[in-house]
């Protein structure tokens, strides 16, 4: 049922939806293939209805060599993965931390 409040994202290709229900991401279909290409949940706020999309990056891109082109987009992901990953290590090391004190 489209009315069912555990809904949390709708999947569309139209610019406009009537009755949106609140609480509801409104993605386009790309979000579900990047964030698939990606192995992690991209932020829906670039695949929402009538934005104009992110390019699509393939996964089929092996290991990149010095001096290969890298779209800037790809970039960015690199970097939001490098910050995701060092807040992980520093929270994990305070609850060592905490853990080591009690």
């Amino acid at each position: 049922q489209e009315s069912d409040e555990r809904i949390t994202h709708h999947i569309a290709d139209r610019n406009q939806i009537p009755d949106k229900k609140l609480g509801r991401f409104y993605v386009q279909p790309q979000w579900i293939f990047d964030s698939i290409n990606r192995r992690s949940k991209l932020n829906e706020k670039h695949y929402a209805i009538g934005e104009t999309l992110p390019p699509h990056l393939s996964p089929f891109i092996a290991d990149r060599r010095v001096g290969d082109y890298v779209p800037p987009e790809e970039k960015n992901l690199a970097e939001q993965d490098n910050a995701e990953k060092q807040d992980n290590e520093a929270d994990e090391g305070e609850a060592e931390e905490e853990s080591e004190e009690e």
